[in-house]
């Protein structure tokens, strides 16, 4: 508890004038296939805004009322300052505009619940203006596919992810015979990075949750809660998957047959 009430002093020491972050890496690694451009202000905000909400919860969990309200205080500190700062005038589009900040801003609660759909229509709009290709760094990626499905697009996110062309986890294992995650998504012709990397890992949880539909404790409040709630792609005839939790095996599979599917 010490160490992270720390870690938030320094959060809260750092913000700039307008109250908000401005000191980390942006949103690392981008594709290079439209350069997205995510100004670090939004991308340092955000992401505090959700160490703040995790912490948060992990005091509530063990009953340190004080730090969990300084916690929330700082969210919504945060918060007030990023809508205030970094909002399009239309009121749902995040500064940058780009993958990225859109998805960071639908996912880190930065939308009111009647602006979500706009903003969602809005990150819709910038994946069609590059083909329906992933054009994001790590820290918008590690949320995009997620924002999507939870907003309906599951179909959407299964295309960007498996499509066989550059840049995507498809073209990995089609193109260049991926047996394990790559740091980038660097094209062949550009220097190498890590060709064993942590960085996209993320996406097997999306396969969990959102083909299998396994999806543990979705409303945070009982870890033995689990909604078994797939998404049927149109162009998958099966999925499964199991895992295994300590209170024991959670196991979801579905598959076609004929024009029923069977869960």
């Amino acid at each position: 508890t010490q160490t992270i009430c720390k870690y938030l002093d320094y959060l809260s020491a750092m913000r700039g004038p307008q109250g908000l972050l401005n000191i980390g890496l942006w949103d690392y690694v981008p594709i290079r296939f439209k350069q997205p451009m995510v100004p670090v202000i939004v991308s340092d905000t955000l992401i505090a805004m959700d160490i703040c909400k995790k912490c948060a919860l992990l005091f509530g969990a063990i009953g340190n009322t004080g730090a969990q309200t300084r916690a929330q205080e700082l969210f919504f500190q945060l918060r007030t300052a990023a809508r205030t700062v970094l909002l399009e005038p239309d009121g749902v589009t995040v500064l940058g505009r780009c993958q990225s900040a859109q998805a960071l801003g639908i996912a880190y609660g930065l939308f009111d619940p009647g602006e979500r759909k706009g903003a969602v229509d809005t990150l819709l709009a910038f994946i069609r203006k590059s083909g329906n290709h992933l054009d994001t760094g790590i820290l918008g990626e590690r949320v995009l596919f997620d924002v999507l499905a939870d907003y309906g697009h599951a179909e959407l996110a299964y295309h960007m992810i498996t499509r066989p062309d550059y840049p995507s986890f498809g073209h990995w294992i089609l193109s260049e015979e991926c047996t394990s995650m790559f740091e980038s998504f660097k094209t062949p012709q550009e220097p190498p990075c890590s060709k064993n990397h942590h960085w996209h890992g993320h996406i097997t949880a999306w396969f969990f949750k959102y083909l299998a539909g396994i999806r543990i404790n979705p409303p945070d409040r009982d870890i033995h809660e689990i909604d078994i709630s797939p998404n049927f792609i149109s162009t998958l005839e099966h999925a499964e998957a199991h895992h295994m939790l300590p209170y024991g095996k959670v196991s979801a599979a579905w598959k076609r047959t004929g024009s029923n599917i069977v869960l």
